[in-house]
């Protein structure tokens, strides 16, 4: 869209000459197409094509350079849980088979103690394979020449620098021939490890073992020596362990037979010396302290009632007397008692009949008081007695207590004696078990009677292989062409995000925000329909420009860019072309005052008739102008200048040049400077009537050509929009954008005059 600036105001204004007629809506934007995976496959199929077939050829070579190598494999099949050689306790069992298991023999057959059987076996140390040490057969080879004097020709700058190298390193230890000998034995048993493979077969006892080598003999044979070693390795440690268990079992019999005679000696004369005997239920210290805990018990029994008794004694109530007489089964106490009673009945009625001094009441008196001495007498004497007997039966107490106690320590020392005797006991029988066991055992592990197997067996040998496993020419080689394709698609694709410019005009009108006027083509040498295009397409540009804005017909053209090597000088000359070849009197004027590029097209770069001599007035405008009748049209060129033109367009004489210009030219085209190079541009093109910015297809980055439009708005120039140059046409008609079809080949035939009428 063509922009028109005012002077007094800042909006910006359609131009009807606009080939949308609308203003672009900078809030908006537009929405960007999405990424066009054909397109970007057609504009880059020669690059992905290209860097594919170079990869594939690499990675063809490479595979088929590739040494071949031959995998052979064995089996081995674990026959169960190893067989129980000494079991002392629950001490020696083996563990169960289980993963494990399964994994400790795949560790021993990757040992490095049997691969080292492996090797000297096999002599393997004296392979060039598995030792780079070895000597090599010597193989004639084409090549053989070309190493020989590739070897002669740095040999001695090898010599100088291990002696320069022996100078300033520390001195090594020296090395005998076991230790070289040793180095090669572990670099050659690190060699075949590497190429050893062994693996369970699911959750079965099977273990493969795989070897990979060069040559297929070799690989079959070290398969099937590593399983046949592994089940001799196996075989030799059992029969080791049994050899050892059965020495080591004859060492200890002796020890335990005279153990186990010892042992059962210690018990019978332990228990003869204890006297240990039974009774009828018990032993005779049990029963005797059962009895004489029963006749205890009765002691303190009668000694309880011979205190009750004496307790009673001391009571003078006629209650007390009774139950001292009922407990002791006196008879005297009862009779005492009933003459107290008479007595004291006579004295109480011989007080109530006769006075206090009547003989009578005396005599009874006296009576009663014999009769209480009576009592008092014999309940002495039976206090006595009940002492007495308390006495005695508390003293048969005492005695059997302490017969109890003694018997007591007697039974508790007859437990001690009968615990030790059954410890003593069971000592004996365990001694005599064990080396009942360990008989059995001798007859068990005595090689002399037992056969030996071993707890695995090669189930099948290593075959040779006929075909080599590697390389695999059926995967790598789709590998390498898919890796190959891969490689040239992100290449292009890198290349494609690497296009920094405009590609189309919907992405000009969409971003810019000026209206995009057209495409020019980039022209191919010695190609008709190319240069016709090109003509075809510069004259569509200049009918844009040119074209009427409000019944006014711009007479001046600044063609510009933002960077150099857009096209411009070119694009000017075709614009002066197009101009006269439609009639019109067309001036081209080289402003590019730095360069000169035009003025040295035209052969004018040397003359001294130029625009600096014109700005500084020292000649006339018509003597600045020169013919060109190669063009067809005449030619101002620029001329030299040691400082900067700023100052003389500064001037104001620039102007007035333009518009005399003007009066004498319908079309005058000036040729100016790049816009961000320096000032002149931006001197130059508000006094021109409109200005075309160019920008060099997929070339120029947008913020650059955004920078340059807006110092020409700015500079307040009329800028009718932007072109395109140097549009390839191939790659152009690849982009999903309306104006791909410009320059595609259904459109360039049409110049074609061979084409057929419709």
């Amino acid at each position: 869209m063509n922009v028109l600036i005012d002077a007094a105001s800042d909006e910006w204004s359609a131009d009807p000459r606009s080939s949308s007629g609308r203003l672009y809506d900078q809030a908006t934007g537009g929405n960007v197409p999405a990424w066009d995976i054909k397109g970007f496959l057609k504009r880059r199929k020669l690059r992905i094509f290209g860097v594919a077939l170079v990869a594939m050829a690499i990675g063809t070579a490479v595979i088929f350079s590739l040494p071949k190598t031959y995998q052979a494999t064995s089996s081995i099949i674990f026959q169960g849980e190893r067989p129980e050689v000494v079991r002392v306790g629950e001490t020696s069992r083996d563990v169960p088979f289980g993963p494990d298991t399964l994994a400790s023999e795949i560790e021993l057959l990757t040992s490095e103690e049997l691969l080292d059987s492996v090797v000297k076996k096999l002599n393997l140390t004296a392979d060039p394979e598995f030792n780079p040490l070895a000597p090599r057969a010597a193989h004639a080879s084409p090549l053989d020449p070309v190493f020989t004097f590739i070897s002669s020709t740095i040999e001695p700058v090898t010599q100088e620098a291990d002696r320069l190298l022996a100078m300033v390193r520390s001195k090594e230890p020296v090395r005998t021939s076991s230790d070289a000998a040793q180095r090669e034995l572990s670099s050659t048993i690190t060699a075949v490890r590497a190429r050893l493979a062994v693996w369970p077969v699911g959750v079965s006892r099977v273990i493969h073992v795989s070897f990979t080598s060069q040559r297929p003999e070799t690989a079959a044979l070290i398969a099937n020596t590593v399983a046949s070693v592994y089940v001799d390795t196996l075989l030799t440690n059992k029969t080791k362990t049994t050899q050892e268990a059965h020495e080591w079992i004859d060492l200890r019999l002796t020890e335990l037979r005279d153990r186990a005679s010892k042992s059962a000696q210690a018990y019978e004369r332990f228990r003869f010396d204890s006297g240990l005997s039974r009774g009828k239920d018990s032993t005779i210290t049990q029963e005797q302290i059962t009895q004489v805990s029963s006749e205890l018990t009765q002691a303190r029994q009668r000694a309880a009632e011979a205190q009750a008794i004496l307790g009673q004694t001391r009571g003078n109530s006629l209650a007390d007397i009774d139950m001292l007489a009922s407990a002791t089964g006196s008879q005297l106490l009862p009779r005492l008692r009933e003459q107290l009673a008479q007595a004291t009945a006579q004295q109480a009625e011989g007080d109530f009949r006769d006075g206090s001094d009547n003989p009578r009441r005396i005599s009874v008196r006296a009576r009663v008081a014999d009769i209480n001495r009576s009592i008092a007498q014999e309940r002495e004497r039976i206090r006595q007695t009940i002492q007495s007997r308390a006495t005695v039966t508390k003293q048969a107490e005492d005695r059997l207590a302490k017969t109890l106690d003694e018997l007591t320590t007697r039974l508790g020392r007859s437990d001690g004696d009968v615990a030790r005797m059954q410890a003593l006991e069971r000592d004996a029988s365990a001694d005599r078990e064990l080396y009942t066991s360990f008989i059995n055992r001798a007859r068990q592990t005595d090689p002399a009677v037992n056969y030996q197997a071993a707890n695995a067996r090669v189930l099948s040998r290593a075959a040779v292989p006929l075909q080599p496993t590697s390389p695999n020419k059926r995967v790598l080689l789709p590998a390498a062409l898919i890796l190959s394709l891969g490689l040239g698609t992100i290449l292009a694709f890198v290349k494609e995000n690497s296009r920094r410019g405009l590609t189309s005009m919907s992405v000009v009108e969409r971003t810019m925000g000026v209206a995009p006027i057209g495409l020019i083509p980039l022209v191919m040498r010695r190609n008709r329909i190319s240069n016709r295009t090109f003509e075809d397409a510069v004259a569509f540009v200049l009918a844009r420009v040119i074209m009427p804005s409000k019944g006014v017909v711009p007479r001046s053209l600044l063609v510009t860019s933002a960077l150099p090597q857009e096209g411009k000088t070119k694009t000017s000359i075709a614009l002066a072309a197009a101009a006269t070849a439609r009639g019109m009197k067309v001036l081209l004027v080289d402003g590019d005052l730095r360069s000169r590029s035009l003025s040295a097209a035209a052969g004018l770069d040397r003359s001294d008739r130029t625009m600096i001599e014109l700005l500084r007035r020292e000649i006339t405008i018509e003597d600045a102008i020169h013919d060109n009748a190669a063009w067809g049209f005449p030619v101002l060129p620029a001329g030299a200048l040691a400082s900067s033109p700023m100052g003389l367009l500064a001037t104001g004489e620039w102007e007035a040049i333009l518009r005399r210009l003007e009066q004498m030219y319908d079309l005058v085209i000036i040729d100016s400077p790049p816009v961000l190079v320096a000032g002149d541009t931006w001197l130059m093109a508000r006094h021109s009537d409109t200005t075309v910015v160019l920008s060099r297809w997929g070339s120029t980055p947008l913020p650059t050509v955004e920078l340059a439009i807006n110092q020409l708005v700015t500079a307040q120039a009329n800028v009718a929009g932007l072109v395109l140059t140097m549009v390839p046409p191939r790659e152009h008609g690849t982009y999903n954008s309306g104006d791909s079809v410009v320059f595609s080949p259904q459109m360039t035939r049409y110049y074609d005059g061979k084409r057929r009428l419709s």
